[in-house]
């Protein structure tokens, strides 16, 4: 997915560094539209993990802070990931497809978080995959976002924390100020809701989106843990 899908958003207008959308042209005015209009964001700087096995939902049950067993096909949640100690090594957002969970966050500290949490399988039923460059995903804002995705969507997800599965894409309903939503999808899928959402929403880099979740009220850990952090669960 990844050469195939950044190759697509470089022609599109993406400005690429480290496999991340810096912004397609006008940081300020992108800026300036997700402040007061419709935008969609590439989200390739996310990092996403995908469990499958059947103790995978008392493994994560063990491992973070929300109660997993209210995840149920038809919403997602915020969970945190500790030490033993209470230290927050991580935030992420999880939710669940047929038998598999997934877990989104920081891209920076993917790697680190999947390794560690492979230290307590142990002999747990559960496999631990990183899908990051597998699964596109493009977060959307906008008073007319929910506008733009009933035409590509048969149902729209009322409520922050609920979705739907359509054909090969997930549409996830975020919290925010104004309505938020993000898409999971195949690489070819994505390419086509891309180029239709394009009409109506207007792409912007991926500090934009760091900028609505902050909006939003969502804290992100951005750093592998070190002892001295006074972040707590």
């Amino acid at each position: 997915m990844a050469n195939t899908w950044l190759d697509f958003l470089a022609a599109s207008g993406a400005q690429l560094a480290d496999s991340r959308v810096q912004h397609f042209g006008q940081p300020q005015a992108e800026l300036a539209a997700a402040a007061e209009g419709d935008v969609m964001a590439d989200l390739s700087h996310l990092g996403l993990l995908e469990l499958t096995g059947e103790d995978t939902q008392a493994f994560l049950q063990g491992q973070l802070t929300n109660d997993i067993k209210l995840l149920t096909g038809s919403n997602s949640e915020y969970a945190g990931y500790c030490t033993a100690k209470g230290r927050l090594l991580a935030t992420m957002l999880l939710w669940k497809q047929g038998d598999t969970h997934y877990a989104q966050l920081d891209g920076g500290i993917a790697p680190t978080i999947m390794k560690r949490l492979s230290m307590f399988v142990l002999r747990s039923k559960v496999k631990i995959a990183d899908v990051s460059t597998v699964k596109v995903r493009i977060g959307l804002s906008g008073r007319q976002a929910e506008t733009a995705l009933s035409g590509l969507f048969p149902a729209i997800p009322a409520q922050p924390h609920q979705l739907v599965v359509h054909n090969e894409a997930t549409l996830l309903r975020l919290p925010g100020i104004v309505p938020r939503f993000e898409i999971v999808a195949s690489t070819d899928a994505a390419l086509a809701l891309w180029n239709q959402l394009a009409v109506k929403l207007k792409p912007v880099g991926s500090a934009v989106w760091e900028w609505l979740e902050i909006q939003a009220a969502y804290r992100k850990s951005l750093r592998p843990h070190r002892k001295n952090s006074s972040r707590r669960c």
